[in-house]
């Protein structure tokens, strides 16, 4: 994603907007370290930026970092291309590890 549309007004308001709305992470429940998470990748899918149905939110902190998480282990990288089917695969794998724990 360009720089300048991460610094641009609309942007920083947008993400203001979701993380009010959506304050936790939705894998772990943290607080610390949000991030907004595209689920397609703004690289590949730059009309969908904006769309608050394509954003949630992720946790980016040292003790659970689910964004890091997502894209080194799951994805192998920040460059890969991801989408809503990607992420949702992920979230079934971590689901899957949470029932197998308990």
């Amino acid at each position: 994603m360009s720089k300048n549309i991460r610094n641009s007004r609309e942007y920083r308001l947008m993400r203001i907007i979701h993380l009010r709305k959506n304050p936790r992470c939705i894998i772990c429940g943290s607080i610390k370290g949000r991030v907004v998470h595209h689920l397609n990748s703004v690289r590949y899918f730059k009309d969908q930026i904006f769309d608050p149905d394509n954003l949630v939110t992720l946790c980016d902190y040292r003790a659970n970092n689910c964004h890091g998480l997502f894209h080194t282990v799951f994805k192998n990288s920040y460059r890969c291309k991801c989408t809503k089917e990607d992420f949702k695969r992920f979230m079934k794998i971590i689901e899957f590890k949470e029932k197998k724990n308990n």
